[in-house]
């Protein structure tokens, strides 16, 4: 079995200054799962794809893992 693999995300928003920022998240498996805004900051992005890939953590629990980091 294959392990799944988490990578980050980079999505650029419009704050309510109407300031252009980058937020990240995460995808699963290139893309079949992905989960935008999650972060402000891309080093907390990677050390939870980094966790994830180390955890080999299945995909039908990665909406819990962000629910319990917020």
């Amino acid at each position: 079995m294959n392990p799944n693999t988490y990578t980050v995300r980079a999505d650029k928003i419009t704050d309510d200054q109407n300031q252009e920022r980058t937020v990240y998240g995460i995808n699963v498996n290139q893309d079949e799962i992905s989960i935008p805004n999650i972060f402000t900051n891309k080093a907390d992005a990677e050390h939870l794809a980094s966790l994830c890939n180390k955890l080999d953590l299945s995909p039908v629990h990665i909406m819990e893992v962000i629910e319990d980091i917020l």
